[in-house]
């Protein structure tokens, strides 16, 4: 049997078992867990598409538009890829009407080849082996790649969002940020980029041949790999971590001038005081229940009063007790793992960056240069 058709099984079978398997699982985020069982469904269903297709099922070639609606099948994948990616990120999300017009591409997409089939125009247009039809079908590729690089660059967009937004309520965000799932996004990235290199060639008048094949499998396997992996790393996301909420809005009503000094006043206090920074899972609402205010003030103070949000704050707090604890002598014994443990932090090239970025040196540097200007 043909390998791209071995492949096609084997991949078709698997999607469609993640997808049961995921439908039913009782446990950690419904929304995530429905969203992601839908893409893996019609991720099967492309595949399958293209198995059958190779296959020679006689109804492809009584209904020529059915390959390329089938390929279309793109653009229910990438909203989905949106959503799960936003369902992931925000604690209130949920999907509305108006993400209906995410899949405008996709009606736009499959009614052009049913329109050129009622037309009686499918011999011309639809047909490969003709000059005109190979012509359409390059430009109907690419113009979908083109919306699809569009549509994954959204949501690489929402995910960097959403970390600029874990920095307003978290002071750790190394085990939060979703790391994975952008090199997920990528891996689907490279995906259209074997396939739409296909299209390139073909396009510039190239017959591919035996290298579009072999462009064909690494596609596939790109597919079996990226979609497996994405089940497996969306089921182990944390459970105590369901997202942050879409927008930290201060409302209507903002704090006067004297309340935002005296809000300052007492967070500085409590720094100096009380530490809370030393403690490495403190959070926005850890700390706003210290000073018994809203977390919505004590955010707007942070940001607008202080020009910082709460992950700078406390990093900045860390990184003065951690210049303290290398000058002074009775941590001398302490390596630089313990000192930023004992600050605060828990990963060390996070450390090392904030560091250096305040002080223009390595934690090493700074502790050396402190020991000779004592000598």
């Amino acid at each position: 049997m043909d390998i791209i058709k071995i492949f096609c099984i084997i991949i078709t079978f698997q999607l469609f078992l993640l997808s049961l398997f995921l439908i039913t699982y009782k446990k950690g985020n419904k929304t995530s867990n429905s969203i992601l069982s839908a893409f893996l469904f019609f991720n099967a269903l492309l595949v399958l598409n293209i198995l059958l297709k190779n296959s020679g099922v006689p109804a492809y070639s009584h209904f020529p538009p059915l390959y390329l609606i089938g390929s279309s099948t793109y653009f229910i994948l990438s909203p989905l890829l949106l959503f799960y990616t936003k369902s992931l990120c925000y604690r209130d999300y949920k999907m509305r009407i108006i993400d209906i017009l995410y899949f405008l591409p996709l009606l736009l997409l499959i009614g052009g080849p049913l329109i050129i089939h009622l037309l009686g125009l499918s011999n011309t247009y639809l047909d490969r082996s003709n000059q005109m039809g190979a012509l359409f079908q390059n430009w109907f590729y690419a113009t979908m790649y083109v919306l699809l690089w569009g549509y994954i660059s959204f949501t690489l967009l929402t995910l960097k969002k959403y970390r600029r937004g874990l920095k307003d309520y978290f002071s750790n965000t190394r085990t939060i940020n979703l790391s994975w799932l952008s090199l997920i996004l990528i891996a689907f990235l490279l995906m259209l980029l074997v396939d739409g290199v296909i299209v390139i060639l073909r396009l510039l008048g190239y017959s591919p041949g035996p290298v579009a094949r072999q462009l064909f499998i690494l596609s596939l396997f790109i597919n079996l790999v990226f979609a497996t992996v994405l089940a497996f790393k969306g089921l182990r996301q944390p459970g105590i971590f369901t997202g942050i909420e879409s927008g930290l809005k201060y409302g209507t009503t903002r704090l006067s001038k004297s309340k935002a000094n005296l809000h300052v006043k007492n967070l500085k206090n409590i720094m100096r005081t009380e530490k809370p920074y030393l403690d490495p899972s403190i959070t926005l609402n850890d700390l706003a229940e210290m000073l018994s205010i809203p977390r919505r003030q004590l955010s707007q103070v942070i940001n607008d009063s202080l020009n910082k949000n709460f992950f700078d704050l406390i990093s900045s707090y860390r990184i003065e007790e951690a210049k303290q604890m290398l000058l002074d002598s009775n941590h001398r014994h302490k390596t630089i793992l313990e000192i930023l443990y004992d600050v605060g932090f828990n990963s060390k090239s996070s450390f090392n960056s904030l560091f250096k970025k305040k002080t223009r040196m390595t934690p090493s540097e700074f502790r050396k240069n402190g020991q000779l200007s004592t000598i």
